[in-house]
């Protein structure tokens, strides 16, 4: 009868351990899974705010019809340079939106020779209202170009009227 008792004492301690370690590892475990959930919703949020900024980089917060992700732009002679230009359409209807390159302020070049410097999409795209689209911008310079600073103005063509909106920019050459 002792040993029965003795028995029944060590199988409830067990039990009671089994209990113990069960309940600890579950803690464990529902901390890991909220520590990681955690862990995520952070990181969401994180993204969610950088992909924002880099949203606003691209359209500016105004919504601005041209925008460049540069307003100053140095290169050596020679040398080639990109410039990211973004068009958003917020205040028309659907059409063919497309942007020129002119000079505002050239210094003693003509605007063709400072012109001949740029390579764009020159047809432009249709978009609807609320569209954009991002074009790259390349400038080479060439090896025999004055060097001194121009100032270029971008000229965006709307679907119903010219010239509806600009951005400029500054180019300063330096000698190689």
């Amino acid at each position: 009868m002792i040993e029965s008792k003795k028995g029944a004492i060590e199988m409830s301690m067990q039990t009671i351990i089994i209990v113990v370690i069960g309940v600890t590892l579950l803690t464990l475990g529902l901390r890991f899974v909220y520590t990681t959930f955690t862990g995520i919703t952070e990181q969401q949020e994180g993204i969610t705010e950088l992909t924002n900024t880099q949203i606003n980089e691209l359209f500016g917060q105004s919504g601005e019809l041209i925008y460049l992700t540069k307003d100053n732009v140095g290169v050596q002679q020679g040398d080639t340079e990109t410039i990211a230009v973004n068009v958003l359409n917020t205040d028309y209807d659907d059409g063919i939106f497309k942007y020129d390159v002119k000079i505002a302020d050239s210094g003693k070049l003509t605007e063709e020779e400072v012109k001949s410097w740029f390579t764009w999409s020159r047809n432009g795209r249709t978009l609807k209202n609320g569209q954009g689209y991002k074009d790259n911008l390349v400038l080479r310079v060439p090896k025999a170009a004055r060097t001194g600073a121009y100032l270029i103005e971008l000229e965006l063509d709307c679907p119903s009227e010219m010239s509806c909106a600009f951005a400029q920019f500054l180019v300063e050459v330096e000698a190689s």
